[in-house]
């Protein structure tokens, strides 16, 4: 297991929030987890990613 040893704190809407624990808790995975792999697979995409790309914005 990799140590984790440093916080990322960041905000959504209640809606998110909720949706997001909501589906985390019905595939029996912490919110945590899920977050982290995200951002794991996020880091070793693509470099030539767009910001608008990345935001969905056209």
């Amino acid at each position: 297991m990799v140590k984790k040893d440093d916080d990322i704190r960041f905000r959504v809407d209640a809606e998110t929030a909720k949706a997001a624990k909501e589906k985390a808790a019905r595939l029996d995975i912490p919110l945590s987890h899920i977050l982290r792999q995200l951002l794991r697979d996020w880091i070793v995409e693509d470099d030539k990613q767009t910001k608008e790309s990345l935001l969905g914005k056209q």
